[in-house]
This record gives structure tokens, sequence and C-alpha cells, in this order.
């Protein structure tokens, strides 16, 4: 069993690692600030380990969490930025959801053109050693298979279904009201699995339409619970393309 544990004490979320423990919030400053190297940072296995400790609560708060998924965001972003050429821009101390949003779109079209460059030299690199002629008696060469016109609906990745949620609260407005009431766990699970009992697949931000802030992050909760038990699976096409949330096989329930 790996050493390296995330854990969350109270209402504050503890990353533990054998390069660093403290908040997520503090390991987003000394990533910006150089102290950590991003690229020494497991951001999948705090996802995926921060996702079964939100599975585990028996009645998730929302407003609790929302930070702590904002700052995977931007301790996405970070991650990503460093893996691009150039220099890195200079960091803001406090971002929006909404800034938060456009760094991430700007900072993964950055990185598509860079992918699609070395791809296109993979294939440039190919085709002249295709052109080369072959040895006699060389067996004859099997051409590829053509890429399918839709992709292997995968498992995704816990920080790419965090990013969803962010995208969905990015496009919400801001509440100025505080809640009044406390969020309704078993009624929201209801509805979420009302919403997969027609057996189709649905886009994530069809499954929380109308919802609110607290709503949706409540929702997202929900779906992570369902998937927990295999009664909802969640794919998509393409690094952060929308997210779509499938039934799985009927549950029999007692």
């Amino acid at each position: 069993m790996s050493s390296e544990r995330v854990e969350l004490r109270g209402s504050d979320y503890q990353v533990r690692l054998a390069l660093y423990e403290g908040s997520l919030r503090g390991l987003l400053d000394l990533m910006r600030r150089g102290e950590i190297a991003p690229e020494e940072v497991p951001l999948a296995q705090i996802g995926r380990e921060y996702l079964a400790y939100l599975q585990g609560l028996a009645a998730p708060e929302p407003d609790r969490e929302g930070e702590a998924v904002l700052t995977y965001a931007l301790l996405m972003w970070t991650k990503l930025q460093s893996l691009l050429p150039g220099e890195p821009e200079p960091p803001d101390e406090e971002l929006d959801e909404e800034e938060i949003r456009e760094l991430l779109e700007r900072h993964q079209s950055r990185y598509r053109q860079v992918q699609q460059a070395s791809e296109w030299l993979a294939a440039r690199a190919e085709a002249a050693k295709r052109s080369l002629p072959r040895p006699a008696g060389s067996p004859a060469e099997v051409p590829p298979e053509p890429p399918p016109e839709v992709l292997p609906q995968e498992p995704l990745d816990p920080q790419l279904l965090i990013e969803g949620l962010r995208r969905v609260l990015a496009r919400l407005p801001r509440e100025v009201e505080p809640p009044t009431r406390p969020i309704d766990w078993p009624a929201i699970v209801r509805r979420v699995r009302q919403r997969l009992a027609a057996g189709r697949q649905v886009l994530f931000e069809e499954l929380v339409a109308g919802a609110s802030r607290r709503e949706v992050i409540a929702s997202f909760l929900a779906l992570l619970e369902l998937v927990r038990l295999g009664e909802a699976r969640v794919w998509q096409e393409e690094l952060f393309g929308p997210i779509y949330v499938t039934p799985c096989e009927v549950v029999v329930r007692p």
C-alpha cells in the first residue's frame, strides 16, 4: 500500500504526501512560487482520494467542499501551464470561477496545439520511414486500422469529472443571499436516479438543468455515490469535452 494518502480534517481538506503536508491552497501557493515542481505532484492520486472521501460522507455539505473543488481546478491549471513551452504567466492571488474557466480553456488550447504539432512530426517521420525501400523478403506492411468513429467509453479520470463540475458552476449566477434551507440529500439522490431511469445517456449539464449552485454540487456528489454503487458510469469523448452519464445495468433493491 502506498505511504502517501490524503485526509480531510474537519472542514479543511488536508493533503498528505511524501513531499508536502497541508491544505490544497498551501500546495497551490508552493507550486506557484516554484518551491514544489508541478510535475512531482500526483494530482490524479489526490483527485481519486478526495473523491473517495466525498463518497464516504453520509451527508456532504456542498458549501464546505466547493472551495476545495475550485482550488483543485487551479492546481490542474498550474500543472498544465508547466507542461507548455514559453514563460509561465504571473500568478494571480485571487481568481473567480469565470477566470478559472478562461485560464483552463486557454492553456488547454495551447496544450492541444503542442500535441497536434508533435503528432504531425511523428506522422511525417513515419511517412518518411515507409517511403524507404524494404529489403527483399521482408513481410508486407499491414495498413493501420482506421480510427474509430466513436471513441471508447473509458471511465473518466476523477480530475476531469471535477473540471466538469467547475465548468457547470462557472455558468451559473452567483448566489448573493445565504442559503436558508439545508440540502435534502435523499431527494437529490432520488432525482439523479430518476433522470437515469430512462436508460439512456445524458449530459451532466442536462442532469443538473435548472438547479441552483448548491444543488449542482449536491447532484455531483450524488452522482459520485451512484458511480461507487455501480449504478452509473461517466465518460467523455475528448479531453475537457462534455461529460456523459450512462446508467449501468439495473440494480435490484430489497
